[in-house]
């Protein structure tokens, strides 16, 4: 029994073709190679019935075009080509029979239910419009042929004959269809199967990266420092929003060993989980470089030598910023390689844009970084942020620019800072806005008490 199952499967595959094939070129084999089949069965059945010699070599006609279709198609690396090919034939097919073998009274009729269920299923969506159109044209060009001119058409010559005739038209049509609805059905079955696998593992797979992202979320996670906190009379807060579970921005918050306090921010090319990586791999650099009291601009300079001496490989780049503020001072000193403008706000509503001083870091062993030195006192601000924030603004269809979120700080000195970010955050990405966030958004707010 398993040897006869392993035989026919071995000329069914051999038939309509492997899974190389798709499911309509698979119908498709089958219909042109019962075809053959089928139009040489007739052309004997029209011998024997002495149905006339047009119909008897037409048949066999059809029967050799019918090999062509199929051999092209089952053998030939480009066989889609063939379907319109063969969608005519069985049009003419139609017409052929309805001529010769007996209009209306004969079986083209039946036979014509085999080419419609033909094309519309290996044709495209235009292609089958089309031949369903032309369909129903010759048909009523044909009824009007045999109602008008019922000399045209050949006759049975005996109701016998008739009877014969339309009985093998019925009995080719039912084992066609239930032929191909099996290799639909079956392949049906095979694709289901295979997709509810495919599904399965699918699910699987995004189960174990949703695993490993939460497992990187919460490592990236413990690498940030808490997003509120104060120094003496400075406060801080910090707005952090990826837009996946991990991203490419990272920031920190410490204290000098001169007792300075240190913000740094930085944003690294792409976002997801290769962004991350990059992020603390700069994390783990700056925390080696704060054991050494470098100022903000010797210290981006040390970073940058790092990344080119030990990762010049991966192609590593980044933006950052870094500002200390000497408490006893009332002084920042300011550094930033290659990051987008960042705002000091004084208290007299002056803004004095903390400008880029050194290149992006990993672009160049050459980069060399200044240092901005400025007055920081009691009602001053800083604001620091990454490109998530500039691509709002950059926006046509932001309602948030740069010059309100400037007034919008200047006239909440006196609010929570944490309560100030969020607000800013809302204003640019909130529900009813049309501008999504798109991009990773770190911002710090740095305020020196009044």
């Amino acid at each position: 029994m398993n040897r006869r199952r392993r035989n026919f499967a071995q000329i069914k595959t051999f038939v309509l073709g492997s899974n190389q094939f798709s499911l309509e070129l698979k119908y498709f084999h089958s219909l042109t190679f019962i075809g053959i089949i089928a139009f040489l069965i007739n052309t004997i059945f029209n011998y024997l019935l002495d149905l006339g010699f047009f119909l008897t070599i037409g048949t066999f006609l059809y029967s050799i075009v019918s090999l062509y279709f199929y051999y092209k198609s089952r053998f030939s690396k480009n066989p889609i080509t063939h379907k319109i090919g063969f969608a005519v034939m069985g049009l003419s097919l139609f017409a052929f029979l309805w001529v010769f073998n007996g209009g209306i009274e004969g079986g083209a009729t039946y036979i014509f239910f085999i080419i419609l269920g033909a094309y519309l299923v290996i044709l495209n969506q235009n292609e089958s419009l089309i031949v369903l159109i032309l369909s129903i044209v010759i048909i009523f060009v044909l009824i009007y042929i045999d109602y008008t001119y019922p000399n045209v058409i050949v006759r049975y010559k005996s109701k016998e004959d008739q009877y014969i005739d339309v009985a093998i038209s019925i009995v080719v049509t039912v084992i066609v269809n239930f032929i191909t609805n099996r290799v639909i059905f079956r392949n049906y079955r095979i694709l289901n199967k295979r997709n509810i696998r495919i599904n399965k593992s699918l699910k699987t797979n995004l189960s174990r990266i949703n695993s490993e992202l939460q497992l990187a979320k919460k490592i990236q996670t413990t690498l940030l420092t808490p997003k509120k906190g104060s120094f003496g009379d400075i406060e801080y807060a910090i707005k952090y929003k990826p837009i996946s579970e991990v991203g490419g921005d990272i920031y920190h918050v410490d204290v000098s060993n001169n007792g300075n306090l240190r913000f740094f921010i930085a944003d690294a090319t792409g976002h997801g989980i290769q962004a991350a990586l990059i992020t603390m791999l700069i994390f783990s650099e700056y925390e080696l470089l704060r054991n050494y009291s470098l100022s903000p601009d010797d210290t981006l300079l040390a970073l940058n030598t790092s990344l080119r001496m030990k990762y010049a490989s991966l192609k590593i780049y980044l933006t950052c910023a870094l500002v200390e503020i000497d408490v006893n001072q009332n002084k920042i000193y300011y550094a930033a390689a290659g990051h987008i403008n960042q705002f000091l706000i004084k208290k007299k509503s002056e803004v004095i844009p903390l400008i880029r001083t050194g290149n992006i870091l990993g672009m160049s062993d050459r980069s060399k970084y200044l240092l901005i030195e400025e007055t920081f006192e009691k009602g001053d601000s800083i604001l620091l942020f990454t490109d998530g924030l500039t691509d709002e603004f950059a926006s046509i269809k932001s309602k948030l620019k740069e010059e309100d979120l400037i007034r919008f700080l200047i006239q909440n000195e006196f609010t929570e800072i944490d309560g100030i970010l969020s607000q800013i955050y809302y204003l640019g990405f909130n529900e009813m806005s049309e501008i999504k966030q798109d991009d990773d958004l770190t911002m710090i707010l740095i305020r020196k008490k009044s």
